[in-house]
């Protein structure tokens, strides 16, 4: 609508030039003195320089020099200057002139919808600035209003502060609309100041050190800590071997652990945590992101695997190869892939209840590895919505199994 209404006033505008130029010549140029110095104040007052500085000391720099050409020679001589030191700080960031230039022809947006809840994810990959925005606004824009909206800038090497303001722009308009919006997979990238709308980008510092301020999507994981009366950590842990007794992880490298939430619920230690891990090396390298969830048990329970069946797993089962089903449960069958070393342990640990609850669930995917279960929802992390359905799950997860153990 912003943006509707002031395409409709320079249309407005123009039409008044063309229709009444002759008339405009009577206006005092004392009056159009006065609207000038007052436009261009509100331009350059206090507050709006200081809220430049705090957006980043590049757009301190690109807008000062600017304003300063602008003043000395002519309006169109600064805005060409500006619009010349954004490409040079561009190209610092980028380290070279070709990407510059050669993301204007790749795409580097990737948006499907996903298997439930009207929701939809938006993936930005390698670079993303004011010269190349319109491919990230076209795949906005195709997605129905009233929708769930992911944007995972995880991929996103660099996201200068022109795609940050659009998208919170955007962001503000759609949640209006009635959706939902939310960014997520910026919290170890690095950025030239507090501000949220601030440039994004990776790099060493942003590592650990870096990171100056909490993103929004940590700020609501640090207030979900905060009503469970858990413990937030956002620092970023390398490395990590917590999780070589699971078989999922067992041919991937766990590269860095963070966002740790970490909480209790009656005997059970909950421990979530955002996750980027890789698979194979050199040109094989596959890396990702998740978000996990780990339960650590008072008392030992079989090995198992449940994850959603797909129709090739029912194929595979139908040559014979392992899948415990239960006659008087065939809903939970025919969605759910369940696999275990000892049977008849496996089916007495997954009584009726357990089952039933399981039934309402099929988006997570549980590992057992004796004394710890391992829970995965999607495969990338998790916005802030999506964690608190997590942690719903596991404490409902954990009142069934104590329930059955009593």
């Amino acid at each position: 609508k912003g943006q509707l209404m002031d395409v409709f006033q320079a249309i407005f505008i123009l039409g008044l030039v063309v229709m009444l130029g002759s008339q405009l010549q009577h206006i005092p140029l004392a009056a159009l003195a006065g609207i000038l110095i007052h436009t261009g104040y509100k331009l350059i007052n206090p507050k709006e320089i200081q809220n430049i500085y705090k957006i980043g000391w590049d757009q301190f720099a690109i807008f000062g020099i600017t304003l300063g050409v602008t003043l000395a020679f002519d309006l169109i001589i600064g805005i060409g200057v500006g619009i010349f030191l954004t490409l040079i700080f561009h190209v610092i960031r980028l380290r070279s002139v070709v990407k510059l230039f050669t993301i204007l022809f790749r795409p580097n947006v990737v948006s499907y919808a996903e298997d439930e809840d009207d929701s939809y994810h938006v993936s930005v990959k390698g670079y993303s600035n004011f010269l190349n925005y319109s491919q990230l606004k076209k795949a906005l824009d195709v997605i129905p209003t009233g929708s769930k909206i992911i944007v995972d800038l995880s991929l996103a090497e660099f996201i200068d502060h022109t795609v940050m303001e659009h998208l919170a722009e955007y962001e503000e308009n759609h949640i209006r609309r009635g959706g939902e919006f939310e960014i997520i997979g910026l919290d170890t990238h690095a950025s030239s100041a507090t501000h949220p709308l601030s440039v994004r980008f990776k790099g060493l510092r942003a590592m650990g050190a870096g990171l100056k301020a909490l993103t929004s999507r940590q700020q609501k994981l640090q207030n979900i800590a905060k009503d469970l009366a858990w413990e937030f950590d956002p620092s970023v842990i390398l490395f990590v071997k917590d999780f070589e007794s699971f078989h999922l992880l067992r041919h991937k490298t766990i590269d860095r652990v963070y966002n740790r939430l970490i909480g209790t619920k009656g005997d059970y230690k909950l421990l979530i945590e955002d996750v980027d891990l890789h698979e194979g090396e050199f040109q094989t390298k596959v890396t990702g992101q998740a978000t996990f969830a780990v339960i650590d048990l008072p008392q030992h329970i079989p090995l198992f695997t449940l994850e959603k069946e797909y129709l090739f797993d029912r194929l595979v089962a139908l040559a014979g190869f392992d899948d415990i089903d239960f006659q008087n449960f065939k809903k939970f069958s025919n969605n759910f892939r369940l696999k275990g070393e000892n049977e008849a342990e496996v089916r007495e640990f997954f009584t009726a209840s357990l089952i039933q609850f399981m039934e309402s669930y099929p988006q997570y995917r549980l590992e057992s590895s004796g004394k710890q279960i391992l829970i995965l929802g999607k495969q990338r992390h998790l916005s802030g919505n999506e964690l608190s359905e997590l942690i719903s799950f596991c404490e409902k997860f954990i009142l069934v199994i104590e329930s059955d153990n009593q």
